[in-house]
C-alpha cells in the first residue's frame, strides 16, 4: 500500500467518510425564511475570541491566515505571501475587522523545497460520496482519508493535500456537464473554521486538523483523479434574444471617456427598471424582485441565480442589488455592480443626475442625507461615514459599553441608520472597528470615566475548591525552604482535586481536571509517581509538555507562551486548579523588581478569573529571612506575594532528641478569608504498588494547627534555640536529605550544591549522611569521566562507606 492509498483511521476513531460526520444534517433544501432565521444572529464576542484563537494557531503552524468579508478577501496584495512571512501573529489579527472570516491562502510552498499547500474544495456533494466510497474501498483516492479536513458551513467538504505543483484548475462534476469543484492553489484561498458561511449562517468546522499528516499528491494524479474543465464561458442570459430590447451590458456602453463625465446619484438607481429594460426580470415578490445575475459566469455549475438573485426595496424607496452566490459578494458594492456592467453611462435615464461642481447638489438631492453623520459624495453618489459623530450619535442611544452585543448594535446602527437609507453595502470591517474605537474611548469629545453604583453591582460569594485555602478564579502561591515537601504538597492537592477526594479537615472536593506546568521535576519519574501515591485520577490529570512551531519543537516558557497555554486549558475544559513550579520562571525580567514582576504575573491573575480556575505558584523562602514577617520571607519581589490572593507556607519545627520534627502547612496570608492555622503533615516513602523498584514520597496529613503564621514560626525560632542549634540543624539536614534523595539518587556535586541553598553547614551535612541510611558509591571511570553517588536506602538495609 502506497502513501496515496487508504490510511485506516485510529483505533475508536469513526471514519471520515462516516455520514454522522460528513454529510449535511439535511440534505433537503431549506426555505428562504430558514435561512434568514439563521443569518439573524450576528458574530458574537465567544465567536470572535474563537476566530482570535484559530488565527493564533494557524500562524504558529506556518499557515497564511487572510481576512474574508464572506467567503471573499477584501485587502489589496493578500495573494503575496511574502507579506505575511515576517508578522507576528499579533500584527496578522491587527489586519482582521471585529466580524471578518478567516481564510487560509493556498499555493504557498510547503516546508519541503518543491511541494506546495493545496486545497480540493468539492461541490459536488455527490461526486465526493462517490470518490469517498472508492477510498474507503481502497479504489484510489486514499488521500481524502488523511489530512486536514473540513465541513463547509453549507455541508461541503475541503481537503488538504501537498503537490508538486501549485497550478490550480476547475474539475468536472459526476455529469460532465456539471461543475464539480476547484483544485485550489497559487493565488487562492479556502475558508477555515470557525468562519460563519454567508448564505446558511452555520460555522465551518473542523473534521481533522493535523498538518503532519498532510498526504502528497502529484499535479498529475490530481489531473487523471479529477478531470480539468474548459474555462468557463461569458454569461449570456437564459431568455429568447426577441424579449431584449438592448443586447447585455458591454464596456462599449460606457461611451466617450474623454468627454466630460456625467455624474449620478448612485442612491436614486432605478434598478428593477434598469433589468426590465436588459430582459433580465423574472418575477415581482413585493418587497423584492428576482432577476438574472450578470456574474452568472462564476456561478457554481453555471446557474442563472434565479433562486438567490435579487433586487431588494429597502423602506427609504430605495433599491438595492443582492446575490447571495459566493462569487458575487463584491457586487454589494455599487461601484463594482456598475463597473461590470459598463461604467456610470448605463445609467443614463435610470438615475438622477448630479452636479459636477464642488460640494453643491440640489435639494432634492441633500434631502438624501438623512442623517448628520452620513454625507453624500456628490461626485459618485456614495455615503461616507463621519465616524467621531457617528460614535456620538450611537452613544446618545445608551448603549452600555460593557454590554456583549456592542459590536453587532453598532454595526446595525451604522448599517441601517434611523430614518435612513440603509448603507450596510459600502461599510467596511475596518470603518465598524474605528468607529467602535471611538465608541469605547473618547466618543469624539473627550475621554471619560466611568463610574457605577455599588447598589447595581450583584453579590457575589467566593468560590471554594479548598474551603479558606484554594479559591477558583484566584492567583495563591506556596512557599517554602527547599525539602519540605513543596511540590509533592502540591501533587497531593492536584490529586483530590481530580479524584473528587476530601481534604485534611473531612470536606468533600468535587472532580474536576488540572493542568501542571513544571520546570524542575521530571513527570515520569517523580511526579506522576507522586500522584499514584495519592491515588489521584490521572485522566484528569494534563502535563504541560512542549511547544510545536514551524522550526520544530522547543519547552514550554511560561514567560512568552502563556497564550498558547490559555488556549489548550480552553480546550481541555473543566480545569479547576493550574500548578505553576516555579512561578518565577513567568518573570521574563528581574524577579525583584516589583514593577516586572507584576507585569510578567498579571496575565496569571487575569487567566484565573477568565477561566474560573485556581493558579498557584511555588516558589522558595529567601534565605536568612527567618526572623522577618511571614510573607517578607518569599524569595523576589514583595509583588508575589501582593498579587496572590492567598500565600500558603511550609515550615519545619525542630525536635529534640524525645521528638522528631514536625513539617506544617500554614496559611501566610489572605485577602478573601481567614489568615491563619494550618495543618501538619509528614511525607513518607513508600514503594508504588505494581511497580517495584519504583518509591517515592506521599504527604500524611497530620492535626489540626492553630494560631498565626507568625505565631507558629516565631515559636518555632524559640524551640529551635532552646532545643540546641546543633541537634536542630542536624535534625534539618537529616529530613532535607531525605526529601531530596526520595525520587532518585543524586551526584554529591548536587547534594551539596542544593544544601549550600538551604544554609546547611558542610559538617552538619555529613553528620546527617553518616545518621542516615545513605549509601555513597563512584560511578563511572576508570575510561570515562567518574562521580560520585549518594543514594537513600530502605531502612535496615544500611552499609557502611
Amino acid at each position: 500500500m502506497n502513501v496515496f492509498d487508504k490510511k485506516v483511521p485510529k483505533q475508536g476513531q469513526k471514519s471520515w467518510s462516516d455520514p454522522a460526520l460528513l454529510k449535511p444534517e439535511d440534505s433537503s433544501v431549506e426555505s428562504s425564511a430558514k435561512l434568514a432565521k439563521k443569518r439573524v444572529h450576528a458574530p458574537h464576542s465567544d465567536w470572535r475570541q474563537r476566530r482570535d484563537a484559530a488565527i493564533r494557531r494557524y500562524h504558529q503552524r506556518g499557515l497564511c491566515p487572510i481576512p474574508l468579508k464572506g467567503k471573499r478577501p477584501y485587502q489589496k496584495g493578500w495573494q503575496a505571501q511574502e507579506q505575511y512571512q515576517e508578522l507576528s501573529a499579533e500584527a496578522i489579527l491587527q489586519r482582521f475587522g471585529p466580524i471578518d472570516n478567516v481564510g487560509l491562502l493556498l499555493g504557498i510552498p510547503w516546508r519541503q523545497k518543491g511541494l506546495f499547500l493545496r486545497g480540493i474544495d468539492y461541490d459536488d456533494l455527490d461526486l465526493w460520496e462517490e470518490h469517498m466510497d472508492c477510498a474507503s474501498d481502497q479504489k484510489g483516492y486514499g488521500w481524502l482519508l488523511s489530512g486536514p479536513l473540513v465541513r463547509t458551513g453549507n455541508g461541503n467538504s475541503h481537503h488538504y493535500v501537498l503537490s508538486d505543483s501549485s497550478e490550480k484548475f476547475v474539475f468536472q462534476g459526476k455529469e460532465s456537464t456539471e461543475h464539480g469543484g476547484e483544485i485550489q492553489g497559487s493565488g487562492t484561498q479556502l475558508v477555515a473554521p470557525p468562519s460563519i458561511h454567508p448564505d446558511t449562517g452555520e460555522e465551518y468546522r473542523w473534521i481533522h486538523e493535523d498538518w503532519e499528516d498532510l498526504v502528497l499528491v502529484s499535479q498529475q494524479q490530481l489531473q487523471e483523479n479529477y478531470h480539468p474543465k474548459t474555462s468557463k464561458s461569458k454569461f449570456t442570459a437564459a431568455i429568447q434574444p426577441a424579449q431584449r430590447k438592448r443586447p447585455p451590458f458591454s464596456s462599449s456602453d460606457a461611451g466617450d471617456f474623454s468627454a466630460p463625465p456625467t455624474l449620478y446619484d448612485y442612491s436614486s438607481i432605478d434598478w428593477i427598471a434598469l433589468f426590465v429594460e436588459r430582459g433580465w426580470f423574472v418575477r415581482d415578490n413585493g418587497d423584492h424582485v428576482t432577476v438574472l445575475c450578470p456574474n452568472k459566469a462564476q456561478h457554481t455549475n453555471g446557474s442563472d441565480g434565479t433562486s438567490s438573485t435579487v433586487i431588494l426595496r429597502t423602506p427609504g424607496g430605495g433599491q438595492r442589488f443582492n446575490c447571495k452566490h459566493g462569487h458575487c459578494e463584491h457586487l454589494s458594492d455599487r461601484d463594482q455592480l456598475i463597473e461590470l456592467l459598463g461604467g456610470p453611462l448605463v445609467l443614463e435615464g435610470f438615475a438622477k443626475k448630479l452636479s459636477a461642481n464642488s460640494e453643491s447638489t440640489s435639494a432634492e438631492t441633500k434631502g438624501l442625507s438623512v442623517t448628520h453623520w452620513l454625507r453624500l459624495d456628490p461626485r459618485n453618489g456614495l455615503y461616507h461615514i463621519r465616524q467621531p459623530e457617528a460614535a456620538k450619535a450611537f452613544r446618545a442611544t445608551g448603549v452600555q459599553l460593557d454590554d456583549p452585543e456592542l459590536e453587532q448594535k453598532l454595526l446595525h446602527f451604522l448599517e441601517k441608520p434611523p430614518g435612513g437609507e440603509p448603507v450596510g453595502d459600502t461599510l467596511s470591517a475596518r470603518i465598524l472597528a474605528d468607529v467602535l474605537k471611538l465608541v469605547r474611548t473618547d466618543g469624539g469629545w473627550g475621554t471619560r470615566l466611568r463610574l457605577q453604583s455599588a447598589s447595581k453591582l450583584p453579590l457575589e460569594a467566593i468560590d471554594w475548591l479548598w474551603q479558606g485555602w484554594l479559591a477558583k478564579g484566584k492567583f495563591h502561591l506556596l512557599a517554602g525552604s527547599p525539602g519540605t515537601g513543596k511540590t509533592t504538597l502540591a501533587m497531593e492537592m492536584a490529586a483530590i482535586i481530580s479524584r473528587g477526594g476530601t481534604w485534611p479537615e473531612g470536606a468533600n472536593c468535587a472532580p474536576a481536571n488540572v493542568l501542571i506546568w513544571s520546570g524542575e521535576d521530571d513527570p515520569q519519574d517523580t511526579l506522576v509517581p507522586r500522584l499514584v501515591l495519592a491515588e489521584a485520577d490521572l485522566e484528569r490529570i494534563y502535563f504541560v509538555n512542549e511547544v510545536h512551531d514551524g522550526q520544530g519543537s522547543r519547552s514550554f516558557d511560561p514567560a512568552t507562551d502563556l497564550r498558547l497555554l490559555e488556549m489548550e486549558l480552553k480546550q481541555i475544559g473543566g480545569v479547576s486548579l493550574l500548578i505553576a513550579d516555579p512561578v518565577v520562571s513567568a518573570v521574563t525580567g528581574d524577579s525583584h523588581r516589583n514593577t516586572e514582576v507584576r507585569r510578567a504575573l498579571q496575565p496569571l491573575v487575569d487567566l484565573a478569573s477568565v477561566y474560573d480556575c485556581a493558579v498557584l505558584g511555588i516558589t522558595h523562602f529567601s534565605k536568612g529571612t527567618q526572623l522577618r514577617e511571614p510573607l517578607e520571607r518569599v524569595t523576589g519581589s514583595i509583588a508575589f506575594g501582593a498579587l496572590a490572593r492567598i500565600v500558603l507556607g511550609t515550615v519545619v519545627v525542630p525536635g529534640d532528641l524525645a521528638q522528631a520534627s514536625q513539617r506544617m502547612l500554614l496559611r501566610l496570608k489572605s485577602n478573601i478569608g481567614v489568615d491563619q492555622d494550618g495543618f501538619s503533615y509528614d511525607l513518607q516513602q513508600v514503594e508504588l504498588p505494581n511497580h517495584p523498584g519504583i518509591s517515592n514520597t506521599r504527604v500524611v496529613w497530620g492535626a489540626a494547627v492553630v494560631g498565626s503564621a507568625q505565631q507558629i514560626l516565631g515559636a518555632a525560632e524559640e524551640q529551635r534555640k532552646e532545643s540546641g542549634a546543633g541537634q536542630s540543624a542536624l535534625n534539618e539536614a537529616k529530613d532535607f536529605l531525605r526529601d531530596l534523595l526520595a525520587a532518585a539518587p543524586m551526584t554529591a556535586k548536587e547534594v551539596k550544591q542544593a544544601a549550600q541553598e538551604a544554609d546547611i553547614a558542610p559538617a552538619t551535612l555529613r553528620r546527617a549522611r553518616q545518621e542516615l541510611e545513605i549509601s555513597v558509591d563512584k560511578k563511572g571511570g576508570p575510561s570515562q569521566t567518574s562521580w560520585w553517588e549518594w543514594t537513600l536506602l530502605p531502612p535496615g538495609s544500611f552499609r557502611a562507606c
